[in-house]
């Protein structure tokens, strides 16, 4: 038996989604750049703070409180599609808490 928990060679062939709010130097930034150390050779990634995903004002605010309407179908229809066409084998949803939220 080996140190290593599983296999450098397991790793690499694995495809992974990562969806994640990725804004430059937060955390789902840095998550993703551990999954590419990890030597993993198909990362594909989806955006939770694109823009197609959210809606203004106060329906953007039921939308994510309640988690319907067209954003949410657009988010879901993509994170299905991105898994179809690249293939998937594994999906990894990282939620990063919010400022706001840890007060």
């Amino acid at each position: 038996m080996t140190d290593q928990a599983v296999p450098k060679h397991a790793l690499s062939q694995l495809r992974v989604l990562f969806v994640s709010g990725l804004t430059p130097e937060h955390y789902g930034e840095y998550r993703l750049r551990a999954l590419r150390r990890l030597g993993l050779e198909h990362v594909a990634v989806l955006n939770l703070y694109d823009d197609r995903y959210g809606a203004p004002g106060i329906a953007g605010k039921l939308q994510h409180r309640m988690q319907i309407g067209p954003g949410v179908l657009r988010f879901n229809s993509d994170v299905l599609a991105t898994a179809r066409r690249e293939r998937i084998q594994i999906a990894l949803f990282d939620k990063a808490l919010d400022r706001k939220s840890v007060v």
